[in-house]
C-alpha cells in the first residue's frame, strides 16, 4: 500500500496541444471520479510560470493532475502522479 506512480509528457512552451491534453486528461478523470476536483498548489510546486493542478480521490488512491509552464526550460509539462494505490 501506500504507492506511488507518475508519468509527465512534455510539449513546446505554452503549447495549445499542452493545454488541450490537459483538459482531455482532466475529462477522462472526471468521467471516473466525478466533478469534483480539489484545486491545487501546494508547496511542493519547483517555481513554474504557471501552475494548474486538479486532484481527484477515489479511497486511499489520489491522482495529481498538473501543468506547468517553464520558461527556463522553454517547455510545458503535463504530470499525472497516482499515489495509494496498491
Amino acid at each position: 500500500t501506500g504507492g506511488f506512480s507518475y508519468c509527465s509528457w512534455t510539449f513546446p512552451y505554452r503549447s495549445d496541444e499542452a493545454a488541450a491534453t490537459f483538459e482531455q486528461f482532466a475529462d477522462q478523470l472526471e468521467g471516473c471520479f466525478g466533478p469534483e476536483a480539489a484545486p491545487g498548489g501546494g508547496p511542493g510546486v519547483n517555481h513554474p510560470d504557471s501552475y494548474t493542478q486538479r486532484r481527484y480521490t477515489a479511497g486511499p488512491v489520489s491522482i495529481s493532475l498538473s501543468l506547468k509552464d517553464k520558461a527556463a526550460l522553454d517547455s510545458t509539462f503535463v504530470f499525472v502522479i497516482v499515489t495509494g494505490s496498491e
